[in-house]
């Protein structure tokens, strides 16, 4: 497990680049928690039926962001499509208390035989984000192999989004 800590001048970058750019557009939203004036909890997990209801993007039911869902095959919503909902509920005047999220990687299958699921978990407080790891193997293996590729490449990633971070993994 890997485990990245940003300093206080580093979380409004981190949390732009979170909220306002595609840099984690791709990955799969596996569930939000969202701790304001009350508790938002978001399941990551598509409803088909939605769209089986007669909720035909052709019917035009379905506009801008909520047609991806339409266009999906995937299980989960990608942050790219359930993004613009979440802003919904954290805008306004007063940040919120936590944000809590939990991203997976879309085809860990392709990023390692092995890899069942490969997470990136992000826990925001008023004055803190912390970002960990954390795999699921097919087969079970004592191996770290998995955990050492997906965190070199989460570091990478985050050291192309140019944010400054303190590994505080253990």
């Amino acid at each position: 497990m890997l485990t990245l800590k940003f300093s206080e001048q580093e979380i409004k970058e981190f949390m732009r680049k979170l909220f306002r750019e595609a840099v984690f557009d791709n990955f799969e939203t596996r569930g939000i928690e969202i701790n304001t004036f009350t508790k938002f909890e978001i399941s990551g997990v598509l409803d088909k039926s939605f769209e089986e209801a007669g909720n035909n993007p052709e019917e035009g039911n379905f506009t801008g962001e909520e047609g991806a869902f339409a266009e999906t095959r995937s299980y989960y919503c990608s942050w790219g499509q359930i993004k613009p909902y979440v802003l919904n509920i954290i805008k306004g005047n007063k940040s919120p208390k936590g944000i809590k999220i939990i991203f997976s990687y879309k085809n860990a299958n392709e990023f390692n035989e092995n890899a069942k699921a490969l997470f990136l978990n992000i826990n925001f407080d008023v004055n803190h984000v912390m970002c960990t790891t954390g795999t699921s193997q097919v087969n079970f293996t004592l191996d770290r192999a998995l955990d050492t590729l997906w965190n070199d490449y989460i570091i990478d990633m985050f050291n192309k989004i140019n944010i400054p971070y303190e590994n505080i993994s253990v």
